[in-house]
């Protein structure tokens, strides 16, 4: 899972693809994982962690950079205001580095939402209900959106 989940954000669209499959093909590990992976984290996990990129501990600051790069696309209006508040050079290089790491994360959940809807089961279209009424992340919301409307119209018994 770990694996495919890294090349559905990949540039290389051939191996995108192939994970994307094999992520289908797995349906009962992908659709927990995806509805995990996308999921919406409270502010104040995401507040904490870009706190944490100022400790005086380099340990502290490298875990809270490495789970915020894993929430990079979630996190996104959270590290655009504190890069506006930082008075630390360090903190700053951090969430420069994390900002532009999003348009990544963002192509993963866009792709994780095609898989949802190729699978198509009533567990895939509970996630995508779920990430419908997102908030904050318009763009999945709008995409999570749509998959149900293409769904909707899909003929029963069709993958």
């Amino acid at each position: 899972m770990a694996r495919c989940w890294q090349d559905l954000g990949g540039a290389d669209a051939g191996c995108a693809h192939q994970a994307l499959w094999k992520l289908v093909a797995a349906a009962g590990q992908a659709i927990p994982w995806i509805g995990k992976e996308c999921g919406d984290v409270p502010s104040s996990t995401v507040a904490r962690l870009i706190h944490r990129l100022d400790h005086q501990r380099y340990a502290v600051r490298a875990r809270a950079t490495k789970e915020l790069d894993r929430l990079a696309d979630q996190a996104e209006p959270a590290l655009r205001q504190a890069l506006t508040r930082t008075e630390s050079l360090e903190v700053y290089q951090r969430l420069v580095k994390l900002l532009a790491r999003v348009p990544f994360a963002q192509r993963r959940s866009i792709r994780a939402v095609t898989v949802l809807e190729r699978i198509g089961t009533r567990e895939a279209r509970a996630v995508l209900a779920r990430f419908a009424r997102g908030k904050g992340r318009a763009w999945l919301t709008q995409e999570a959106n749509a998959a149900l409307v293409r769904l909707a119209k899909r003929p029963a018994g069709r993958r």
